[in-house]
């Protein structure tokens, strides 16, 4: 039953995810439409994991010319 629990806590809503980038609800919708972000639906809730919105969108990350010229 704490698994459950654990995971109900790890999921956020829309709000919550587009505070923590500094983007806009509309942002974050334009991002779901793209599949830029992982997303759970349920029924006509949407809920997100915000490890897991992280390294969708660690893939977007680009370096600066300095890094990218050493490494």
């Amino acid at each position: 039953m704490q698994n459950i629990e654990t995971e109900k806590q790890k999921l956020v809503k829309k709000p919550i995810i587009a505070r923590r980038y500094d983007v806009s609800e509309r942002t974050i919708q334009s991002w779901m439409d793209e599949q830029r972000i992982p997303f759970v639906k349920i029924g006509y809730m949407v809920r997100f994991d915000p490890e897991a919105c992280d390294r969708a969108l660690a893939r977007f990350n680009v370096g600066s010319a300095v890094e990218m010229h050493v490494g």
